[in-house]
């Protein structure tokens, strides 16, 4: 048998997932759920279905966000390998972080000759932009990792981040964010005091054990304050 490449950009994009009844389980997919983890998530190929057919449409909807208001730069946190580019014109400003150096790696050979590309492997909470403001913010797939103790983490860490990320925007700027129809409603309860959502809309990839519905939101700062603990609420 052939080994498999380390190296995300190289790979097929088909699943080591083992059937079981009439659910696929993914054998990487626990090292999701913490940063400490994630690289050896990439090295795994735990996220490869992010680059296949059937997860197109939920990085094409972030991406029609983007290009319908018209943004100019784009920070895209927790990029991966640079999925989201596939669906932005090269005279988008863009920069796209992620804590895997693995995926980081990915990204860049792939997108070597794209114009106005910046890649950075960082943990976002200690991470410096190298821009000081972008039109849009995306932030694609909230979820365990984000916290600080990874699936039994404090739900609270998510709003750290994304009042952190007001800082970066630029005047009428928003945020793209997404995550799954189960931990939406939770993030929304969060973030209500804080944030008004002006589009959105749920896609259902139908993706093995992927296949949970995902939420894609709009969000905008209910205040002019861009720090974080800014909010009223």
């Amino acid at each position: 048998m052939q080994a498999k490449s380390d190296d995300p950009a190289e790979k097929s994009g088909e699943s080591d997932a083992i059937p079981t009844g009439d659910r696929w389980v993914d054998p990487g997919q626990e090292l999701r759920y913490s940063e400490d983890t994630q690289d050896q998530a990439y090295r795994s190929g735990a996220y490869e279905v992010i680059e296949s057919l059937d997860f197109s449409a939920r990085i094409a909807v972030q991406a029609g966000y983007v290009v319908h208001r018209q943004a100019r730069s784009v920070l895209d946190v927790g990029c991966g390998t640079g999925e989201l580019l596939k669906y932005l014109g090269p005279d988008i400003h863009y920069v796209g972080m992620d804590i895997s150096p693995t995926a980081i790696e990915a990204a860049k050979k792939r997108y070597a000759g794209r114009p106005n590309t910046d890649f950075d492997a960082a943990n976002f909470r200690e991470w410096q932009s190298p821009r000081d403001t972008y039109d849009c913010i995306v932030w694609g797939g909230i979820g365990r990792t984000w916290t600080r103790g990874g699936r039994k983490g404090d739900k609270r860490d998510w709003l750290e981040i994304l009042l952190s990320l007001n800082a970066y925007l630029a005047a009428n700027g928003v945020m793209v964010i997404e995550a799954t129809k189960d931990h939406l409603p939770k993030l929304s309860k969060l973030i209500e005091n804080d944030y008004a959502v002006i589009a959105g809309c749920d896609v259902d990839c139908l993706v093995n054990d992927h296949r949970a519905v995902r939420s894609t939101r709009v969000i905008e700062p209910r205040s002019i304050k861009h720090q974080l603990g800014g909010g009223d609420g």
